[in-house]
């Protein structure tokens, strides 16, 4: 058997202790796979952009509300409790334009006939997904301004010790009487009143 040179055998060396095996390759990407699959699992997209939905209807109704107090302490009296509500704030000068709700598919914000704003306060223009209830028996007249949240998230917070709200039931509401904006659970899908939001998280 003829002895092979020594800078070749040096070569063979090298060339082995260099690169992956198939197995090794494949061992590799089936772990990252798993990572990837785990990553995924937790951050959940989907629940990420319904959170951010979420946020945005918050602090829109939040406004809202600050709006509808101003409205209230220059005029004396809140708007009626019908599609024109947004349309009376711009009226007023308390509001610059109209506020939609982000929708995603299968979304609704509040029932249309729930006094939802409509685009220019009729009942045919585009409804923006935020519903709005005035109760002038309560002393003070007390308003509520609402529309449904769309996150797990939402739904987790909005329950009661640590059991979380049915998904549906669950609503972004401002309330004059409590002078805040926060998450309210419904024992079933009917919306929110004015006299049953007592509490909100």
């Amino acid at each position: 058997m003829s002895r092979l040179p020594k800078n070749i055998k040096k070569g063979f060396a090298l060339s082995k202790s260099k690169g992956f095996t198939l197995i090794e390759l494949l061992i590799v990407i089936a772990i990252l796979g798993v990572l990837v699959i785990s990553v995924l699992s937790i951050l959940n997209p989907a629940e990420q952009t319904a959170r951010s939905r979420d946020a945005g209807r918050k602090t829109v109704i939040a406004q809202l509300g600050t709006t509808i107090q101003s409205f209230y302490a220059q005029s004396g009296q809140y708007p009626a409790a019908n599609e024109a509500w947004m349309k009376t704030l711009i009226d007023g000068g308390e509001l610059k334009s109209v506020q939609y709700n982000s929708n995603a598919a299968g979304y609704i914000g509040c029932a249309a006939g729930s006094n939802q704003a409509t685009s220019d306060g009729t009942t045919g223009g585009t409804q923006t997904g935020y519903c709005y209830k005035y109760d002038p028996t309560t002393v003070p007249p007390a308003v509520i301004i609402y529309s449904r949240a769309e996150s797990k998230a939402s739904a987790t917070t909005a329950g009661a010790s640590g059991s979380p709200c049915v998904q549906a039931n669950t609503w972004i509401v401002w309330s004059s009487g409590l002078n805040k904006t926060g998450l309210w659970c419904a024992t079933s899908t009917a919306e929110p009143t004015v006299a049953g939001v007592t509490v909100l998280k």
